[in-house]
C-alpha cells in the first residue's frame, strides 16, 4: 500500500513550482553531490509522468520544489490555488526512479460570485444504470435544458473540465405524465471514454455567458471518491 509523503494545500507559485516540506526531501533520494533528480510518479488513473525535484545550490536551506513535469501536470488538469495535492511512496515498487503516487484533490467552491461563471445546475452520485444506458436528470432541473413544447428531445452542448466539447442528448418520455428527462446518446460515450464507475460523482454547470435556447452550453465535471488511510478525498476531475 502507498505510504503518504504530504499533503500541500496549492498557493499559485506552486502551480508552477511545487514546494516540498524539507521534513519529506529524504524520500526523494537526491544525492549528496547533486541538486535536482527526475522522479517517476503515477497518477490516480496510472497514468505515469516525470517530474524533477530540485534543490537550491548556494542555500543552506534546500528549499525543496517540484519544476518540470509537475507544472505541465498542473495546467493539464486545471489546478488552482486552494486546490490539495498529495504525495505516497509506494513501498510495493523498489527503487528510487518509481516511489510516488500522486493525488491532486481540486476543491469545487459552492458559492460563485463572478458574473461569466458557470452556475451549478445538479449533482449526482452515478448508479449503474446511469452509466451503462442512461443518466437520469433530477426533475427540478429540466427547464434548464430549454426543450421546446411538444418536443421531447434536445441536443446540448457540453464542454468538459479540460475544454473538450461534446454533444449530449436529454430526452423526456413521449407518453407518461412524469418526463423523467434523461441524457443517453453522448452521455454513455464520455462515460465510457472516462472510465466512471458506480458510485462517482457528475456535476452539470449551466454557462451563463452564452446566451439563447439553441445556444445552451453546460459544463460538466466528473470525480471520484476514494478511501485512503480513513479518509475520503476526491480525484482531481476525471
Amino acid at each position: 500500500m502507498p505510504k503518504k509523503l504530504f499533503t500541500e494545500n496549492l498557493s499559485k507559485p506552486d502551480i508552477e513550482y511545487m514546494s516540498v516540506p524539507t521534513k519529506s526531501l529524504d524520500a526523494f533520494r537526491i544525492r549528496k553531490e547533486e541538486h535536482s533528480k527526475e522522479i517517476g510518479v503515477t497518477d490516480i488513473h496510472g497514468r505515469r509522468k516525470r517530474f524533477r525535484c530540485s534543490t537550491r545550490r548556494a542555500d543552506p536551506y534546500p528549499k525543496t520544489v517540484l519544476s518540470t513535469g509537475w507544472t505541465a501536470f498542473a495546467k493539464e488538469r486545471g489546478l488552482q490555488g486552494g486546490d490539495e495535492a498529495t504525495l505516497f511512496v509506494m513501498d510495493d515498487i523498489k527503487g528510487a526512479e518509481d516511489q510516488l503516487k500522486l493525488f491532486p484533490s481540486q476543491i469545487l467552491s459552492e458559492s460563485v460570485s463572478s458574473v461569466n461563471m458557470p452556475k451549478m445546475l445538479f449533482t449526482k452520485e452515478l448508479s449503474k444504470t446511469d452509466i451503462e444506458y442512461r443518466m437520469s436528470v433530477p426533475m427540478k432541473s429540466l427547464d434548464a435544458f430549454q426543450i421546446g413544447e411538444g418536443e421531447h428531445s434536445k441536443e446540448i452542448g457540453v464542454t468538459d473540465i479540460h475544454g473538450e466539447r461534446k454533444m449530449f442528448r436529454c430526452s423526456t418520455r413521449r407518453t407518461d405524465p412524469y418526463p423523467k428527462p434523461v441524457l443517453s446518446t453522448g452521455w454513455t460515450a464520455f462515460a465510457k471514454e472516462r472510465g466512471l464507475q458506480e458510485g462517482d460523482e457528475v456535476t452539470l454547470f449551466v454557462m451563463d455567458d452564452i446566451k439563447g435556447a439553441e445556444d445552451l452550453e453546460l459544463q460538466i465535471q466528473a470525480r471520484r471518491k476514494i478511501k485512503l488511510f480513513g479518509k475520503v478525498i476526491w480525484t482531481a476531475p476525471l
